[in-house]
């Protein structure tokens, strides 16, 4: 489920920032002004930045917050979230849009502006504004998909504006020569697509819907989900600062060559950042979803794999950053006056970049964990309280290289944060999620002849109720039912035999069971439950249908205590009925899941469990999977 959610949105991070890297290395090759038009374009990516940190606003808490209502099944609350967020996202970009134009000029001088650059970034600015304010519609929109469990309707909303992006640039800047213009026009025209797209796309049955009878602005909805993106809208507006800066700064040191590179850098960073973006807010949803549930174990277990594969992807990314400077910026940029002081200068901004990503996985876990205070000073003290601080005071310290200072700046304050942010999750791990201490007290085990009582009755939980009656027939009861699966368990020789039960333990408690044997053994195992069904219930089952067969081993029952269950027990049960297989030199694992009990079909085929065939059982329908 993890990687069935992260997948898309990687790709659909990949598609963004692949736009992004492509439209700048076309602005960089226009004939005679390309690294220039770079640098005017680069002069704009603060104010689009202000731009997209309302997006965060009104995107990054949809997806914890709509999860967290359908894992508890409260699905009109979900489309009342869903109605509120489009009226008020569609009235925030109008507002935008009105905004820019009105403070064009003056905002790009405040960005660090030239008398080179004003003409060509207001040029910019002024047509790709209504495509950049469309952004936070269809970035708002995005993750009702999205928590929907819709991830290739999400990836299609934004991957079809930035496909449509990608290939308008080339035409309208080269084919059409219109230079800068063309890429703005090709950026406004593309985002009013995605809009629309995620418009029709809710517009669909689903299991959220938008509906005209809910767009209203609802501040009971918003706020909440508000709350949980006051983080990432912090840390955007945040980079605006910091971009402003380090604008200023440079282009005072340097010029506008200083301004360029650093637009690379910051670039390159985001763009080799994108896996990150992908898992960690790919995941989010998952993440609510299970601690809704309790899923503790889940919960933990997205953790580590996010983790490691971001650890894996900033060690491959940091070495091809440190052999290959050059060539990368070359690509990007082109040959001119900016190339030879961008390369030592990039090197540089990346030399910790294997250890600061850790932050983002950190970051957005805990914000699926409904911790907006921590992730909001966390996006706060990354920029305003050290970033900032650290350009202003490191080229006072190295004056005899102040701009290089700068581009070290970064690296500094994105390890310190990365380390805070690993304890704070650590800390909110251990406080959320309290009942893991049971995973690490649980042992499995062998059954023993002396644990028949809890292993009859744990079988018997998972045959349920209504088919152990069934079972019965007239005149028995539970009771009845239960005394003869003790019998049957005590047996050495009966499919229900504590020789063929693997059990979990807490301490000496006995808190869940798989019982499982070799399918070719069933007629011969099956006869002991006959006899003692005609001898206890006075009923005759001996023309019950084949539930396994030869070639696997047939996972009869499985069941956990309701006080231990979310903490990974039936999976660890699962996992050593598996290795029993091999031992047993069976190819398979097989069982059989009622049609009406979906979370345990989730369970199995988390595992790996497929479905082959459909059978019947206890008078049910049931599917036939293995593994």
């Amino acid at each position: 489920l993890f990687w069935s959610m992260a997948v898309p949105v990687i790709l659909q991070q990949l598609l963004i920032w692949l736009d992004n890297v492509i439209d700048r290395i076309w602005i960089a090759h226009i004939p005679d002004i390309g690294q220039l038009a770079f640098t005017a374009s680069a002069v704009c990516v603060p104010i689009v930045y202000m731009m997209m940190a309302l997006a965060e606003l009104t995107g990054t808490g949809i997806a914890p917050q709509v999860g967290y209502h359908l894992g508890q099944g409260n699905r009109q609350r979900a489309e009342q979230t869903l109605g509120s967020f489009f009226l008020f996202n569609l009235l925030l970009s109008v507002l935008v849009c009105v905004v820019i134009e009105w403070q064009c000029i003056p905002l790009i001088r405040l960005f660090g502006g030239s008398d080179q650059t004003e003409a060509l970034s207001e040029l910019y600015l002024r047509i790709s504004t209504p495509g950049n304010a469309l952004c936070i519609l269809s970035g708002g929109l995005a993750p009702f998909l999205l928590a929907q469990g819709r991830s290739k309707e999400a990836g299609i909303v934004i991957g079809s504006g930035i496909v449509l992006n990608m290939l308008l640039d080339p035409l309208l800047i080269f084919g059409l020569d219109m230079g800068l213009a063309g890429a703005a026009w090709a950026t406004t025209i593309a985002e009013t697509f995605a809009a629309l797209l995620a418009i029709v796309y809710l517009r669909r049955p689903g299991d959220i819907q938008l509906h005209l009878r809910h767009l209203r602005l609802r501040w009971d909805l918003i706020a909440p989900c508000l709350a949980l993106g006051v983080t990432p809208m912090v840390m955007m507006l945040a980079e605006t600062v910091q971009m402003g800066v380090y604008n200023r700064t440079l282009y005072a040191m340097v010029g506008d060559v200083g301004v360029g590179t650093m637009a690379l850098v910051i670039m390159l960073f985001n763009f080799f950042r994108f896996p990150f973006y992908g898992m960690a807010f790919g995941v989010q949803s998952v993440t609510s979803y299970n601690l809704g549930a309790n899923r503790w174990d889940r919960v933990r277990g997205n953790v580590r794999i996010l983790m490691k594969t971001t650890l894996v992807w900033s060690l491959v990314v940091w070495l091809l950053m440190m052999l290959f400077t050059r060539p990368i910026v070359q690509l990007t940029i082109g040959d001119g006056d900016m190339t030879d002081y961008a390369v030592p200068m990039t090197r540089l901004a990346f030399c910790v970049f294997f250890v600061s990503t850790l932050q983002f996985a950190c970051q957005s876990t805990l914000q699926a964990m409904n911790r907006p205070v921590v992730t909001f000073w966390l996006g706060l003290s990354r920029t305003l309280l050290l970033l900032v601080p650290l350009v202003w005071l490191l080229p006072r310290l190295f004056s005899s290289h102040p701009d290089a200072a700068v581009f070290v700046a970064q690296p500094i304050a994105d390890v310190l944060v990365a380390v805070v942010s690993l304890l704070l999750l650590m800390s909110s791990l251990r406080k959320t999620c309290p009942q893991t201490k049971h995973m690490k007290m649980t042992t499995i085990q062998k059954a023993t002849i002396e644990q028949a009582p809890e292993i009859a009755a744990l079988i018997m939980i998972a045959m349920t109720d209504e088919c152990c009656l069934h079972f019965c027939g007239e005149g028995h009861d539970l009771q009845d039912f239960r005394k003869m699966m003790t019998q049957l368990v005590q047996s050495d020789h009966s499919q229900y035999s504590y020789r063929n039960t693997l059990v979990a333990m807490d301490a000496d408690k006995v808190i869940g069971a798989a019982v499982s044997y070799d399918g070719a053994l069933l007629h011969e195992l099956r006869q002991a439950f006959i006899d003692k069904a005609r001898e206890c219930l006075a009923k005759d089952h001996s023309a019950m249908p084949d539930e396994t067969q030869q070639g696997e081993l047939y996972l009869d029952s499985l069941a956990v205590l309701p006080d231990y269950r979310h903490q990974g027990i039936a999976t660890r049960l699962l996992k050593a009925t598996r290795q029993k297989a091999t031992a047993m030199g069976l190819p398979h694992v097989g069982l059989l899941v009622d049609n009406d009990n979906p979370t345990a079909e989730t369970l199995y085929t988390s595992i790996g469990f497929r479905h082959v065939d459909d059978n019947q059982w206890g008078g049910h329908a049931m599917k036939h999977l293995i593994l």
